[in-house]
């Protein structure tokens, strides 16, 4: 899989949610506006998550070719 596919996948996903809530006709104003801040803020944490695994899986590749040295 290309490295991008995470992240093109990631804003799609974001864009999708801040369209169905926007988009959403029972909710007032100031509830879309939550709403947007909301999935804003979990698609955020999901972006830190990713960034702190990848992290974790570069530091894991890189202690294991370090024994054959």
């Amino acid at each position: 899989m290309p490295p991008m596919f995470f992240e093109i996948v990631y804003v799609l996903i974001l864009l999708i949610g801040i369209l169905a809530v926007l988009k959403s006709h029972q909710l007032t104003k100031p509830y879309k506006y939550l709403w947007v801040i909301l999935v804003l803020l979990f698609n955020l944490l999901g972006i830190i998550a990713f960034l702190i695994w990848k992290q974790y899986l570069n530091k894991m590749s890189n202690s294991g070719s370090h024994g054959n040295v």
